[in-house]
């Protein structure tokens, strides 16, 4: 929730209802993609999966049935990469607020089952509901509840016309999925480093991402193979997001290991189009074009080979002021990644050079771009 810390039950609310309005053929609630949830699988025929969505950086927890506002149902999942079916819990619909009247508070309190309430409670959506209920009885039951409370707003923000506009109007206020750009600066401990691969260490989330684009093909297989990428997203950087986007990933249409190539390419989109891609470029991609300014020809190679599926026009205004700036035996490097910016803002440069470098390798390269940007030469 905006304002406050994301609550698990106010984001189940919104996925819910999102799929429901999804189903109807209507417009899903702010900050949640239809199609991405869909191709996911955590959108089913017979509702919403939530074991996927936890993966997405939903948290929650067995108070979901204690507060006895959804109704679920099991199903046999395809999972991994055998597709070994598992059993999955499946949202299939909401229930009502009206165990909440009809309960026994002294029952709560005796049998110590008030933790459904308080979850009900600390929700940034139902607390205003919660008010307004004919709570006769319930001060015992309050007074005894450890919760965290409600950010405090003004009282128009918390009525039950502006709740009842959060759930079936517009969205406002929706919850907010993981920020991954935080990971950036999220230590991981040493025993949950992966060693021994080509590409260095993986020790945080920006050595995972220069290892898989450096190491060798064989290793990163074996990494995918294992689930050792994605097994370190969830336990050493602690993201069930970023874990989940990894496992997809790795996955091929008919639920095999991806190649790695062919994952590096899909990583590489992933990460330029996503929430990362500000610290990707600014962290990662412009030093590393930076040193091709001084390295050697086999490191300004390897360096092209990194930054290949990391390029598109962001990296292009850098590629043409290096193109001239680096030594000669880095200067093919530089054409090949114009190349693979895929923007067209880099043809007129590289048509002068296939046209009046002196240099006959520097010329080729220029046509090779070119003719991969589907320009006749």
């Amino acid at each position: 929730m905006k304002g406050g810390r994301d609550h698990g039950l106010d984001a189940l609310l919104f996925d819910i209802i999102s799929y429901k309005m999804f189903k109807k053929g209507k417009e899903p609630l702010s900050n949640i993609d239809p199609r991405r949830r869909v191709k996911k699988g955590i959108w089913m025929d017979g509702g919403v999966d939530l074991n996927l969505l936890r993966r997405e950086g939903i948290g929650f927890d067995d108070r979901i049935a204690e507060c006895r506002l959804f109704r679920t149902e099991t199903a046999m999942v395809k999972e991994g990469l055998f597709r070994r079916r598992k059993e999955h819990v499946i949202l299939s619909d909401l229930s009502d607020l009206g165990w909440v009247e009809e309960v026994d508070p002294d029952e709560l309190l005796e049998k110590g089952k008030a933790r459904g309430l308080a979850w009900i409670l600390s929700s940034g959506l139902l607390y205003p509901l919660g008010l307004s209920t004919s709570f006769r009885g319930f001060e015992g039951v309050l007074e005894g509840l450890e919760i965290e409370r409600a950010v405090q707003h003004d009282p128009s923000r918390i009525s039950q016309v502006k709740v009842r506009n959060i759930l079936l109007g517009s969205g406002e206020g929706g919850y907010e999925e993981e920020n991954l750009g935080s990971l950036f600066a999220r230590k991981v401990k040493r025993s949950d480093w992966i060693t021994g691969k080509s590409g260095g260490d993986i020790k945080d989330l920006r050595t995972l991402i220069t290892a898989v684009f450096d190491m060798e093909e064989g290793d990163l297989h074996t990494l995918l193979d294992g689930g050792d990428l994605a097994n370190f997203c969830g336990k050493a950087l602690k993201s069930n997001l970023l874990e989940g986007e990894i496992l997809n990933l790795s996955s091929d249409p008919d639920g095999g290991i991806e190649r790695p190539d062919d994952f590096r390419k899909r990583f590489g989109r992933w990460l330029l189009e996503g929430d990362m891609a500000r610290i990707v470029i600014s962290d990662i991609i412009k030093p590393r074009l930076g040193q091709l300014r001084t390295c050697s020809a086999a490191e300004g190679h390897r360096l092209e080979l990194l930054l290949r599926h990391l390029m598109d026009a962001r990296s292009s205004p850098d590629l043409k002021g290096l193109i001239f700036g680096v030594p000669p035996h880095n200067r093919v490097s530089v054409i090949r990644l114009m190349a693979s910016t895929g923007d067209g803002s880099v043809v007129d440069l590289l048509k002068r050079l296939q046209e009046f470098s002196s240099v006959e390798e520097d010329r080729s390269a220029a046509g090779d771009a070119l003719r991969e940007l589907d320009i006749d030469i």
